[in-house]
């Protein structure tokens, strides 16, 4: 085939080129002409530097361990940069320096050197080898203040709960004479920082005890509860061991020392508020410049909206004490969740229900302001069984009268002290107290809902279920959480966690057992059963939620009113000591679906149709 002609525009244009001549348009080019032209670029727009990271620095040893951190530079501001030390938390015996690591890229963003620090961890490394391990920290920085250009004396202390905000405040307040500096290194240099942030620390380790309520999540979280860590944290099993005062804060505070932020929550329940509290009225009386933060209905651990405004007002506090910026005339506080509402009432102490021989048995009773009669919730709680146990739920107790309900917390003999049917004789004879008592109290004996959690949910669900033989009052609904319901069931057999339960309610290991058989409140579901409302969570590995999911359908077999709601956060009891957004909800929802539920129940206005 041929190959066709070049055109003789194109031929003209070729020998215009050549000859540096502009070549004749064609229509289509001229037409082109008359469009408007392109918009122009505009000026460039050079990306902000990033902050530089240096990993895995050797700062320092702990015996025969290389301690390390990681580093991240400012990459804004002017030198010579303040610094600020991490610390991470995790009760003294878990989590690692890389927890910290988004918050240290924070702070270089801001204009700080910021540094996040492993240390060792007990029970392989006990009190004081993470103490001497921040020390040599601090100093470690100090030391780099030419290398790294920081400012030897602008450093500020971090530290994140049970394990890092500890450690934090006791590098605030320990003197050079107090001891813990260890022999990491950089010996030449001072431990002293000009400013600490603390969150969820506690700072008495002589009385602090998490809440009841809060223990089976320590356990599933660290494998121990509150006391358990203590004692491999400080390798003293005594509560009179002079370890727990050398550890603590509190014992160190003096004038001088150096300013303390704390960030808690109201209602915290691993390390109750009360010990941000007390260090603060420490640090005032001895002039120490103090702010304590206590966020309305916060537990351990903050999320969203609550955590944003935590950060803001620990961040504005470094910005004064570091870097010299005015604090805000007036600083947002941190918004309140789904707190417990302020009830404006009563709350009555140590009222005896019960005497069993000469022991005398107590509950605590919360009524809100006027003259009823108040619809009753009585409540039980879950472990250790001993007196005070029940102050645990006082928080449930004042949320329910804010609500318009009377609520009681229960002591009871536990398993401890009693199995089956001791805890259930003792519920029985509260609800006998609460009827007793209704007239003088304003309370209204034909409204009695009971609730619990667990061992309490337990005694709850006898106490809705089985009908009385005492004359006792039958309660006319339930709410419990993740409570035990079949005893006999094989989840007892397979799963070594729980194994022990069966025995320690019935008195026996043998699930073919009468005793077994009694002492499961499945055994006493029948259709003249009151509704029940059970939360849990499907991957609970305390009490298996098969259990909830049995006790339920055999109920709606009876034609009872009965729902499960299912939970969707970290685990057994995370509603109850929120660590994530979406145990926060869990939380929010319990409430929620516990009042709507109860209002029906009850036959109680803004409630719907009662059941049957």
């Amino acid at each position: 085939m041929r190959a066709r002609p070049p055109s003789r525009l194109l031929l003209a244009a070729v020998v215009a080129a050549s000859l540096g001549v502009r070549a004749p348009e064609g229509p289509r080019r001229a037409a082109a002409a008359d469009a408007p032209e392109p918009p122009r670029p505009g000026p460039v727009v050079e990306p902000a530097p990033e902050p530089v990271v240096e990993r895995d620095v050797v700062y320092g040893r702990g015996g025969t361990t290389e301690l390390r951190l990681d580093v991240v530079h400012p990459a804004t501001g002017e030198a010579p940069w303040p610094a600020v030390l991490l610390l991470h938390g995790g009760g003294w015996r878990s989590g690692a320096r890389g927890d910290l690591f988004a918050r240290a890229l924070a702070l270089a963003r801001r204009g700080y050197l910021a540094a996040t620090a492993d240390y060792r961890l007990a029970p392989a490394d006990p009190f004081p080898a993470a103490v001497e391990d921040v020390s040599c920290a601090v100093r470690f920085l100090r030391a780099q203040a030419g290398p790294w250009r920081l400012h030897p004396r602008r450093i500020a202390v971090w530290g994140d709960e049970e394990g890092g905000g500890h450690l934090a405040l006791l590098l605030g307040v320990l003197g050079a004479g107090d001891g813990f500096h260890g022999t990491g290194g950089h010996a030449a240099h001072a431990r002293d920082v000009q400013a600490v942030v603390a969150f969820h620390a506690p700072s008495d380790l002589t009385t602090w005890r998490a809440w009841t309520s809060a223990e089976p999540f320590l356990v599933q979280r660290y494998g121990k509860g509150s006391e358990g860590l203590l004692a491999d944290f400080l390798a003293a099993r005594e509560r009179a061991s002079p370890a727990l005062a050398r550890a603590s804060p509190t014992t160190y505070v003096s004038a001088g020392d150096a300013p303390v932020l704390s960030v808690h929550g109201d209602a915290d329940p691993v390390v109750p508020v009360e010990q941000a509290r007390a260090l603060h009225r420490a640090l005032r009386v001895a002039g120490v410049a103090e702010r304590l933060v206590e966020v309305p209905g916060g537990a351990h651990g903050l999320g969203g909206a609550q955590r944003e405004a935590a950060d803001a007002a620990a961040l504005a506090f470094l910005d004064e004490r570091l870097l010299g910026v005015a604090p805000a005339a007036a600083a947002a506080a941190p918004p309140a969740a789904a707190a417990p509402a302020d009830p404006g009432g009563t709350l009555e102490l140590d009222l005896v229900y019960r005497r069993v021989g000469a022991t005398s048995l107590h509950l605590d009773l919360a009524r809100p302001v006027g003259d009823g009669p108040f619809p009753v919730v009585v409540a039980f709680h879950h472990g250790p069984y001993t007196p005070k146990a029940r102050a645990d739920l006082h928080d449930d107790l004042r949320w329910l009268a804010g609500e318009g309900f009377a609520a009681v917390s229960v002591e009871y003999r536990g398993p401890v002290k009693g199995v089956y049917p001791t805890p259930v004789e003792d519920g029985r004879a509260a609800l006998t107290w609460v009827r007793e008592h209704a007239k003088e109290r304003g309370l209204d004996a034909a409204r009695i809902a009971v609730a619990g959690a667990k061992v309490g949910g337990w005694v709850a669900l006898h106490l809705a279920l089985a009908t009385p033989t005492d004359g006792s009052p039958r309660p006319r609904a339930a709410v419990v959480r993740y409570a035990p319901t079949d005893l006999a069931a094989p989840e007892f057999d397979d799963n070594p966690v729980i194994g022990r339960l069966r025995e320690v309610l019935a008195g026996t290991p043998k699930a073919a057992s009468d005793a077994v058989r009694r002492a499961s409140p499945l055994t006493w579901v029948d259709a003249a059963d009151p509704p029940v409302l059970v939360f849990h969570h499907p991957a609970d590995r305390a009490i298996p939620f098969s259990q909830s999911e049995r006790l339920v359908a055999a109920l709606g077999k009876a034609g009872v009113t009965a729902r499960l709601e299912t939970l969707r956060g970290s685990g057994h009891g995370s509603e109850r000591v929120p660590q994530t957004p979406q145990d926060r909800e869990d939380f929010n929802r319990v409430r929620r679906e516990t009042l709507a539920f109860l209002r029906t129940a009850l036959a109680l206005p803004g409630g719907g149709t009662p059941p049957r």
